[in-house]
């Protein structure tokens, strides 16, 4: 059985452009490790900026072998480079039921990647 998850990314200075490449194109490399499911993601931005991204893991073991694969650990570090993780609680609007969020795509051959929720009250 699959495990969702809800990643936040916050952007370094300057970094928002590379970090929505690595979102658009790091579940294929997570897919051919047997990580992943083909479920479509969900990727939207938030007010201040926060790329949030909800995707499904096979299982919670494919969670823990992310931990040591080379090529989920090399994936993350670029990662790294230009975001810090963030916690869903901590993204302004989250527990209050206000959080709205904007699409993340660049041009219209994304469309179908990124998809914008709104999650207000």
């Amino acid at each position: 059985m699959g495990s969702i998850s809800v990643a936040c990314y916050k952007p370094k200075p300057g970094s928002e452009e590379a970090l929505l490449e690595l979102v658009r194109n790091h579940l294929p490399p997570l897919r051919a490790e047997g990580l992943v499911t083909e479920r479509p993601s969900i990727v939207m931005r938030t007010q201040d900026a926060t790329i949030v991204e909800v995707f499904e893991w096979t299982s919670q073991e494919a969670i823990a072998g992310a931990h040591n694969n080379p090529a989920v650990i090399a994936l993350w570090k670029r990662f790294e480079a230009v975001c810090s993780y963030q916690k869903p609680s901590n993204l302004p609007g989250f527990q209050d039921g206000s959080l709205t969020s904007s699409p993340c795509r660049r041009g219209e051959s994304r469309a179908a990647y990124c998809t914008a929720i709104v999650m207000a009250s």
